[in-house]
Parts: C-alpha cells; structure tokens; sequence
C-alpha cells in the first residue's frame, strides 16, 4: 500500500521534496478518496429511500384495510 510520511499538509507541495511520481500518486489517492465518497454517500441514500418507500407502502396497505373493514366492501 502507499505510505504517506508528511509532517504537514505543505511538505506536500514543497518544491524540495516534490517529483513528479509523489504529486501523481496524490493526486490518485484524492481522485479516488472523492470516487469513494461519492459511492458511498449514493449508497447510502438510495438505503434510506428504499426504506421510507417501504415504510410508506405498509402505512398505504395498513390504510387501505382499515377502509375496507371500514365500509364492508370485499374486492375479490
């Protein structure tokens, strides 16, 4: 795995230490930090509204029993 050993965010970019191969590799590790990110946060909404649409398809079904026990109306 890479191994990143900065005593600061501006060892980074200094221009004593900096070669092509080190910003290269930084710059992939953020891109892919932010691809990460960016799955992660769709995942884990695409979870939540699955879940509210589910809770919302049983109060409709619950909702929809108690109106037909209601009104005495059998659909068969």
């Amino acid at each position: 795995m890479f191994k990143f050993s900065y005593n600061s965010l501006g060892d980074i970019f200094s221009t004593s230490q900096a070669n092509e191969f080190k910003l290269a590799k930084i710059g992939i590790g953020f891109i892919f930090l932010g691809i990460v990110l960016y799955l992660l946060k769709e995942l884990l909404i695409g979870f939540v509204s699955f879940i509210l649409f589910i809770i919302g398809a049983g109060f409709l079904i619950k909702a929809f029993k108690v109106w037909r026990s209601n009104n005495q109306i059998h659909i068969k």
